[in-house]
């Protein structure tokens, strides 16, 4: 065994004593190599001296191949280089042997026989492709010799290797082996002063006479390619002289691949420096390819995918790009792939995120041509949602660039149904879109497309939409379309956004909306619309619908709780307006009304009723309606039965005008300069609990069981009351030389508190009703300039007193409210209530006069003292021309 590993003196002896016999034959075979004539016994000759002389490196030792002046036996084989051209199995042991030899002895090599030896193993390639990767490391080692490579690229090698390897050849796997080896990039500062011009006009001469065949074309462009790439390092003039000279040649020589690999072959001059010596990309190359770009369908994608690369390896470069060619220029495909531009719009939007927006019409243009892909939508969704983060683009940016009719309009509902649940940011982005003033005219078109959506939130999507915009052609369009599919369940998107919205509830009405109910709802669906109708606001379109109906529709004959959903509009609170009066009449329970609710009984239910019955006096609630407001046209109707009209003009009543406050937490706001304020209140519940009811810019009241609860600079105080009777209040600022008050009567009792700042007058009034009963304040609210005497001289008068006593005063009353020369906010749950009630009527003679005959003729004295109780209660409501009266 440890033969293995030692050897004797006598082997070694005896294979040095071989090695010398090989030396021997060596030196014969070339005897007769110089000596022969004949190409093939010089072949058998090389092939000999190759066998002699690899093993002669094999078995003789570092002294003797010294003493055999090896290196004159390598120069003399590198003479030989020609004589293993096409012979695979020369050309291969020649290789082995000449690699053996370089690492013992590392003798020079001219390029000229160096490019004979490449070109000859190139050409057996086809038959010993492993000879390529074999040799590789060789033919590096001289690339990496600063003097070869400088003799090499000032020679003409370049057109040598070119003319042997890439003419009238179809070696693809040679060509290729050359352009790796002779165009790595460590290479590339070292070709310097390369005859170009020499090189350019002989391969242009070669692409002309047609002497590049199809199979090597992308090679040869490759070639061609990167020596621009690479002299471009050292030569200033190589773009213009390739412009002027080659470039139209060179596109021939690039025509003759497949459209998927011509951008490839301009890839390495792309990445040249410029004529100015800036860094790449070459600007003039980048120009000529736009306009192949341009020219040349079938290239569209391979050099936007190019470019698209470029941006990201120099993004420095972008924006020198887009000042040559503007970057949205390179989104106008005849068939644009949306994958590529979805790609390449993020690679901008991390590179040049400014440039963005000027691509977006086009990329949304084709979007609406092709048949996009999801994943590419949501990469473009993705950008922008990041823009917008990013504060580059707007809302009202996307929506210049017709993304709407991309994305929502156009785009097929099953791709549009994947962006809704694919990517969740999706729909906020085009209802943010749908919400801006410039989508108006996009609307009836993104609506339509948006009911062609096959989802199970299609319901809550209508609702989000029609929460922007509900005007009567949105409304109009869906209910159309509810009308033709029989989806009665979309009406559910409507009601939800006719509950709180007034203007909804208005179209609606204008988009004949009612009469389309009526016709195309049963009754559960009907009630559920019309209770949404009319949660903001009653309609005299839909009383007169009702009252159009026949006797023996299904509403007339409702359940009570379906019946009080249409009649309060799905408010459910004790305290609520009454929306369809014309209904009233069918609740079984009686109502006691408030003052609104009777001024609008008053004006049309009375005539409604008289259909149904002919006596006045058994229409529901007359009593409390003819106390708030009674139409002339009844008197005499009245005065038929002059002995009841008692009821109709009751003390207990408010025989005024006034504020009502339903319940709610918007404030009646007033907004004006003022140092004292006057008005008078009272709640319907004397356990009322409000958290705010009057608040100005030093002063918060609340109401709580019963009692006042002040608070005026962080300074509180109390005063039990009986809200459910008329309280007076006034609030003053007073201010001397140093500080400044305020002071706060309460139906005489006054309460005084220092100001932490001083001042001189408020800026603001408000009133809120943020509780479950109602709130009322009197005729009128006083706004004074200065501080008068008003806590007494008001508190003598009442709650429905209108009357001027100040010309610095400023009287709201509700008629007056939206006429005055202030800033002031109704909120919804706040009605302003007129006043007729019975007793206005007889402020003329005829009423007085009729009332008196029948005093007269009274028949007994329970006749006597109803009609005289009358006349003692018209008067004192009325105070009518009292002297007169008595």
């Amino acid at each position: 065994m440890s033969s293995l590993f030692f050897r004797r003196p006598s082997d070694v002896r005896a294979e040095e004593e071989q090695g010398m016999e090989h030396l021997v034959e060596i030196q014969n075979t070339l005897k007769e190599l110089r000596k022969s004539t004949d190409e093939v016994e010089k072949q058998m000759l090389i092939n000999q001296f190759l066998i002699h002389l690899d093993s002669f490196i094999l078995l003789a030792s570092t002294k003797s191949i010294t003493n055999a002046n090896f290196n004159s036996i390598c120069k003399e084989m590198l003479e030989y280089s020609s004589l293993i051209d096409n012979n695979a199995a020369i050309t291969l042991q020649y290789m082995k042997v000449l690699t053996k030899a370089y690492g013992i002895s590392q003798f020079s090599l001219n390029c000229r026989k160096y490019c004979n030896i490449l070109i000859s193993v190139c050409k057996i390639s086809n038959q010993l492709p492993a000879i390529l990767s074999f040799s590789q490391n060789f033919f590096e080692t001289f690339l990496r010799k600063p003097n070869f490579i400088s003799d090499f690229s000032s020679t003409s090698s370049f057109e040598y290797i070119f003319q042997n390897i890439f003419i009238n050849s179809d070696n693809e796997q040679a060509a290729i082996y050359v352009n790796t080896l002779l165009f790595n990039q460590d290479l590339r500062p070292q070709y310097k002063n390369v005859n170009y011009l020499d090189f350019f006009q002989f391969a242009a001469l070669n692409i002309r006479d047609d002497k590049i065949t199809d199979s090597l074309a992308e090679q040869s462009a490759l070639f061609i390619s990167n020596m621009f790439q690479f002299v471009s390092s050292n030569s200033r003039q190589i773009t213009k002289f390739f412009s002027q000279n080659s470039l139209i040649i060179f596109d021939c020589l690039v025509s003759k691949t497949t459209f998927e690999k011509r951008a490839n072959c301009y890839k390495a001059m792309l990445y040249s420096q410029n004529e100015d010596g800036s860094s790449p990309p070459n600007l003039q190359i980048y120009k000529h390819l736009y306009k192949i770009f341009v020219e040349t369908s079938p290239m569209q994608q391979s050099i936007f995918l190019m470019i698209s690369e470029l941006f990201t390896k120099i993004p420095d470069s972008i924006s020198k790009l887009d000042q040559i060619i503007p970057t949205q220029n390179l989104f106008n495909w005849n068939f644009p792939n949306l994958n590529v531009m979805a790609t390449f719009l993020s690679i901008l939007d991390k590179t040049q995120p400014k440039l963005v927006f000027k691509c977006l019409p086009i990329v949304f243009n084709c979007i609406i041509r092709v048949e996009p892909e999801i994943d590419s939508l949501v990469m473009i969704l993705k950008v922008l949602i990041g823009q917008i983060t990013m504060k580059y683009l707007t809302y009202n940016m996307i929506l210049e660039t017709n993304f709407l009719s991309a994305f929502v309009v156009q785009l097929s509902p099953n791709i549009t149904v994947q962006l809704y649940s694919k990517y969740e940011n999706f729909a906020s982005l085009v209802l943010s879109l749908y919400s801006l003033e410039g989508a108006i005219s996009f609307r009836p078109s993104v609506f339509k497309a948006v009911l062609n959506l096959k989802i199970e939130t299609l319901n809550k999507l209508l609702t989000a939409f029609l929460s922007i915009s509900a005007e009567s052609s949105i409304i109009r369009i869906l209910l159309d379309f509810i009308q033709k599919t029989g989806q009665i369940e979309l009406i559910q998107s409507l009601n939800a956004v006719l509950v709180f919205s007034q203007d909804a509830a208005m179209n609606f009405v204008i988009s004949n909306g009612i009469s389309w109910a009526f016709d195309n709802l049963k009754l559960e669906d009907l009630v559920e619309l019309l209770a949404a109708l009319v949660c903001t606001r009653r309609f005299d379109e839909l009383e007169h619908k009702i009252a159009s109906l026949p006797d023996n529709h299904p509403l007339f004959s409702a359940p009570q709780d379906l019946l009080e959903k249409v009649i309060f509009g799905l408010n459910k609170a004790t305290c609520r307006p009454i929306r369809v009066h014309s209904l009233v009449h069918l609740l079984e329970k009686p109502m006691k009304l408030d003052p609104y609710n009777a001024w609008l009984l008053g004006n049309s239910f009375i005539e409604q009723s008289l259909k149904r019955t002919k006596d006045i006096f058994q229409v529901p609630m007359i009593d409390q309606i003819a106390n708030r407001f009674l139409q002339a046209k009844y008197l005499k109707l009245l005065l038929e039965r002059p002995y009841e009209l008692e009821r109709f003009c009751d003390t207990s009543f408010d025989h005024f005008q006034l504020f009502q406050f339903y319940p709610g937490n918007s404030d009646l706001s007033f907004e004006l300069n003022f140092s004292a304020v006057t008005f008078w209140f009272r709640t319907n519940n004397n356990l009322i609990h409000s958290l705010r009811f009057i608040k100005t810019d030093v002063l918060n009241i609340s109401l709580d069981d019963g009692k006042l609860i002040i608070n005026c600079d962080d300074q509180t105080n109390s005063m039990n009351l009986d809200l459910t009777k008329w309280n007076f209040i006034a609030i003053k600022v007073e201010s001397s030389l140093m500080s400044s008050s305020l002071a706060l009567n309460v139906n005489g009792r006054v309460f005084t508190f220092q100001l932490k700042a001083k001042r001189s007058n408020l800026t603001f009034c408000r009133f809120c009703a943020a509780t479950k009963d109602l709130i009322f304040l009197g005729s009128a609210i006083r706004f004074f300039k200065t501080s008068l005497k008003i806590f007494t001289e008001f508190f003598n008068s009442s709650a429905s007193c209108v009357i001027s006593l100040y010309d610095d005063e400023t009287i709201i009353t509700p008629i007056s409210l939206e006429k005055g020369n202030f800033d002031v906010y109704i909120p919804s749950n706040c009605v302003l209530v007129p006043y007729f009630g019975f007793p206005m009527l007889f402020l003329s003679n005829f009423p007085q006069r009729k009332l008196l005959e029948s005093f007269h003729n009274s028949h007994n004295e329970k006749e006597f003292s109803s009609v005289f109780r009358t006349l003692l209660n018209i008067q004192e409501i009325t105070h009518y021309e009292s002297e007169r009266f008595y």
